[in-house]
């Protein structure tokens, strides 16, 4: 899958030809960077002006391969991406959050399935950009009819939302359970 990415437009032609369906009478869904999620970035504050940019991730591309075993499709979906340094970015590792999300398009959209993956990307000393490769190989789902199948569009894109969550601190101290206090 990564050599997908390597190299020219020819390359891009190469991706679309190696999209196999075992099952002629099947379609590999399409895929697609969800509309406004193709770029995310982190900011060294709250004010997001260009002077507080640490870092910007890109998706670049997309590369897909289906896979139909009895009545269960299996897409394997290739990202290629980069992370730029930012005027107050520098060597160190980010997190990138991404989002796979399986819709089947219409009057009313359905989400068939979403997965978030959250992956480090490395910045090291004197680096101004560094590309990134994230491939998802499980996505997995039943076989609707040929009509519902046409529907189905996976989109990839940045999940902001993630990227704000912060993990709880450590502070290295242990509270004492308020169970035990006066227990003596």
């Amino acid at each position: 899958m990564t050599s997908l990415f390597a190299g020219t437009p020819a390359g891009e032609a190469q991706a679309q030809a190696l999209v196999s369906t075992p099952d002629p009478t099947q379609d590999c869904p399409v895929a697609d960077i969800r509309s406004g999620a193709s770029t995310l970035p982190f900011n060294a504050s709250q004010d997001a002006s260009p002077n507080t940019l640490r870092y910007q991730a890109t998706i670049a591309r997309l590369a897909r391969e289906c896979t139909v075993r009895g009545s269960s499709m299996t897409i394997k979906l290739g990202v290629q991406g980069r992370v730029v340094v930012g005027p107050v970015g520098g060597p160190g590792q980010i997190e990138v959050p991404l989002r796979y999300a399986l819709v089947q398009e219409g009057p009313e959209p359905k989400t068939i399935l979403t997965k978030l993956y959250k992956f480090p990307v490395t910045i090291a000393e004197g680096q101004s950009n560094v590309p990134f490769v994230h491939i998802e190989e499980d996505i997995t789902f039943n076989v609707p009819s040929r009509a519902a199948l046409e529907n189905y569009i996976v989109y990839v894109g940045f999940d902001a939302a993630a990227a704000k969550e912060q993990p709880a601190r450590k502070t290295g101290r242990k509270t004492a359970d308020p169970k035990l206090r006066g227990s003596h």
